[in-house]
């Protein structure tokens, strides 16, 4: 799903990528990445991420992140979307298999 939304940006922003190693290395060759940004490995959550990874990404001043959601259940993405939050982009947004984008509410961390 990430190969399609950055295929289907065209090059129309700046991509920065979030993820675990594995998936790093994975999307690492992809012409439309800026920066693959790595957390480890395990589980993503509030609690995987470091302190010092989040304020280098809180210095990037995102424009946007899109959390990419693969059905309409979104309790299941509350992990993604508290470290989305924790970026403090300008604005989230899900983006689901078909293209559509549905912004996130703002919710207090």
């Amino acid at each position: 799903m990430i190969r399609l939304i950055l295929e289907n940006l065209n090059g129309r922003a700046q991509v920065d990528l979030l993820g675990q190693d594995v998936s790093a290395k994975d999307m690492e060759d992809m012409d439309r990445l800026n920066q693959v940004y790595s957390y480890g490995t395990g589980f993503f959550s509030a609690e995987s991420i470091s302190a010092d990874l989040i304020e280098k990404l809180r210095g990037e001043h995102y424009n946007f992140i899109l959390v990419p959601v693969a059905n309409n259940h979104l309790q299941g993405y509350q992990n993604v979307l508290e470290v989305a939050q924790m970026i403090l982009p300008e604005e989230i947004l899900y983006i689901y298999p078909e293209g559509h984008l549905q912004p996130v509410s703002p919710v207090a961390i």
